[in-house]
């Protein structure tokens, strides 16, 4: 099985790349032209004393598009309970899963600017922790975020219907759940990797 158009709703006049991210990571919600979300973000960085980037982040965190501890994708939604398992969290709760890919044509700062599609916060009595996500269909750097590249026969069609994960053969299923804990691993290892950098800094 191929990623493609005929697995998943489409959207005219949009790549499959960016209809197939909104799939698997969910959509922010009532996302402004790019020139109108640009001013918001550099109100929050001049506001906030921060970089444009910081302030893009918290943009997606104050647009409030779903529930950050239960995302409505089960990609996101089970790759958020992989990390949390990955980091041994004793509440799940302090893991927040946010997208920054746009619901409708518009864009988002983060989406437009820094190719950033989603990012993880890990909170903490100390400052809270991000991971950022660009998910690719091919390799690609980004020093903004930890970049996945789907596998080529990635099964996009899985679903939740009645609080259940359905739609998928049994193979398919397994390249999924395989896919999910890859990515989980990779952003458990960049978040252990930020807190031993925390970690030396207060032994200095």
């Amino acid at each position: 099985m191929r990623l493609g158009p005929e697995k998943f709703e489409i959207t005219p006049g949009e790549s499959v790349a960016m209809s197939l991210r909104r799939e698997l990571l969910g959509a922010a919600k009532n996302v402004e032209e790019i020139e109108k979300e640009r001013e918001i973000v550099a109100e929050i960085a001049a506001k906030a004393k921060t970089s444009l980037f910081n302030a893009a982040l918290i943009r997606e965190k104050e647009r409030k598009s779903g529930n950050p501890t239960n995302p409505n994708s089960p990609f996101a939604n089970f790759a958020r309970l992989r990390i949390a398992e990955g980091l041994d969290l004793p509440d799940d709760e302090v893991l927040k899963f946010y997208s920054s890919v746009s619901g409708s044509k518009n864009q988002t700062v983060l989406e437009r600017d820094f190719k950033v599609n989603a990012f993880l916060e890990l909170e903490r009595e100390e400052d809270a922790l991000i991971v950022p996500i660009s998910l690719t269909t091919r390799s690609e750097e980004n020093p903004y975020a930890l970049v996945y590249d789907l596998p080529k026969d990635f099964p996009i069609h899985g679903r939740f219907e009645k609080n259940e994960f359905i739609g998928l053969l049994p193979s398919e299923e397994k390249l999924f759940r395989d896919a999910v804990q890859d990515l989980a691993n990779q952003i458990s290892r960049r978040f252990k990797h930020l807190i031993e950098i925390e970690k030396s800094k207060k032994e200095k």
